[in-house]
């Protein structure tokens, strides 16, 4: 499966699920959204209580299959909870829950991958904390098991060589490969080397990992996350006080090499502070990354234009989006594409509204997602990159990106809306289907209102079918609003006549 160039065509080239694996999150003490609404809304009875490390994972269809972390803060060892907020059958209860391999105090403890043509099959893929238990694992979780509420049925299995256990990193991530049915799964050993493991329908590729080791980069600071971006060409490493790099991912190869081919590793700006969260929008194109202590510090968010040449060029892009004193904190994109900022000790989170957009106009918004009671810690759930790809509609007339936005008209006036061109291999099944306020009205391209009326005032959502030369069905969707109003009308008054009768020029 061979790439555009075309930026648009590559988002569909990658996403052979639907976003809605990601609709639920589970972190902090009791924290979970569901984003099924196409809002983050609370969600009561988690028992999830974790300083950092978390991982939740939903069906296509957005329901809840389980969720990880601890049970308290000072349990370090994985708990599996099912949807039920039940320990699956598999638990030794030890703390209050599982034993799973993996630490709790690992910034990125848990990342969940679906096995390639393998339905009900899930990975469950962990990691330790750098000095007390590191290392990377992985588990099998069959949710046919247990009545339909899962277990796990295999695992743990290493994937750390035994000369760098004790040096692997609390990171983990994973993108869409290149390949039909094919993920990739890269986590990072301490100091200079990226492991990076196939997952396709034979499996986790145990014994041929495809080990990357950079010239000239030297880490010893397991803290932070690593992502790697939506369109799966570039890779970031956050490592608190080992700074921050930016890199190239072949999700064909599955190796990592230094951004734009260089020959020494590409150092980020973050103004001499730890970074902790990193991530990128739905674009691939902006970069955010946020620093933080482990307990009280200066944090800051920040923003990297990644379209730029040149790394000097793409740190002369940063932009500070806000600063305040609390403790470092994970970024997440989420099935709205948006970008989350939680907050340690608070009822609420932040979030960046248009992450597309430069500067200022990326909207950020300060501590305004409710978590209902519940209090955020350190982590945010990390999901499968290629997830988070929805397909782009456009108001034909204007360009402009209506996604989640809020269209306003006038009455008798004409929309036509257009997607992004879905571009397929020969073969490939495209089929378009637009809804307005769930009902089914057009199974055309392009959408096009004539003569607005009032009675069009309403949601839209277009859903696309993509069925590849791979069998696998992609489900795209994107949404909007509609609102439909009266023109507005001058209405002239009436003349007035007035004479200067007594000619002195004032009236």
């Amino acid at each position: 499966m061979k790439k555009s160039l075309l930026l648009l065509i590559l988002l569909i080239s990658f996403s052979t699920y639907s976003q809605k694996e990601a609709n639920f999150w589970y972190f902090g003490n009791n924290a979970a959204l569901d984003f099924n609404s196409g809002t983050p809304i609370p969600v009561g009875n988690s028992q999830l209580n974790t300083l950092e490390g978390c991982s939740s994972f939903s069906n296509s269809n957005g329901e809840l299959l389980f969720y990880v972390g601890a049970p308290s803060p000072i349990a370090r060892n994985l708990t599996i909870w099912n949807k039920d907020n039940n320990p699956m059958p598999f638990s030794d209860v030890t703390n209050g829950g599982q034993t799973l391999k993996g630490d709790s105090s690992s910034s990125q403890s848990a990342l969940t991958i679906p096995a390639p043509k393998k339905n009900d099959i899930y990975y469950l893929f962990t990691v330790g904390a750098g000095g007390i238990d590191p290392g990377f694992w992985y588990y099998t979780v069959d949710m046919t098991k247990d009545g339909g509420l899962g277990d796990i049925t295999n695992g743990p299995v290493e994937l750390h060589t035994p000369v760098l256990k004790g040096e692997w990193s609390e990171k983990i991530t994973a993108v869409r490969a290149d390949a039909c049915n094919t993920f990739w799964v890269i986590s990072f050993a301490a100091n200079n080397t990226f492991f990076a493991y196939k997952v396709d329908e034979n499996g986790v590729d145990v014994n041929n990992p495809v080990i990357s080791n950079i010239n000239g980069l030297f880490t010893r600071d397991p803290r932070g996350y690593l992502k790697v971006s939506p369109d799966g060409t570039k890779l970031v490493l956050a490592n608190m006080s080992d700074a921050t790099f930016l890199f190239n991912f072949n999700d064909v190869t599955g190796e990592v090499t230094n951004y734009n081919n260089q020959t020494t590793p590409q150092l980020l700006n973050t103004n001499s502070e730890n970074a902790y969260g990193v991530e990128f929008s739905t674009s691939s194109r902006r970069l955010y990354v946020s620093t933080g202590g482990f307990s009280g510090a200066n944090e800051s968010l920040f923003q990297f234009d990644v379209t730029k040449p040149t790394l000097a060029e793409v740190n002369s892009s940063r932009y500070t989006v806000h600063s305040y004193f609390n403790t470092r904190g994970a970024l997440q994109l989420g099935p709205d594409n948006k970008i989350y900022w939680t907050s340690d000790k608070s009822n609420k989170i932040s979030v960046i509204n248009k992450p597309e957009e430069l500067g200022a106009a990326c909207d950020y918004s300060h501590q305004t997602v409710d978590l209902g009671g519940a209090t955020a810690t350190q982590g945010l759930p990390p999901f499968l990159s290629s997830l988070l790809l929805p397909i782009k509609i456009t108001d034909t007339a204007t360009g402009q990106i209506l996604n989640n936005q809020t269209e306003q008209s006038c009455i008798g006036e004409s929309l036509t809306v257009t997607p992004e061109n879905v571009t397929a291999q020969p073969g490939s099944v495209v089929k378009y289907e637009w809804f307005f306020n769930n009902s089914s009205i057009s199974n055309t391209n392009n959408l096009n209102l004539i003569n607005l009326a009032p009675s069009n005032t309403g949601d839209y959502k277009l859903k696309v079918l993509l069925t590849d030369i791979c069998g696998n069905t992609t489900t795209l969707e994107g949404v909007f609003k509609l609102e439909v109003y009266e023109a507005t009308v001058a209405t002239q008054p009436t003349n007035i006549l007035f004479c200067d009768v007594d000619n002195d020029g004032f009236n």
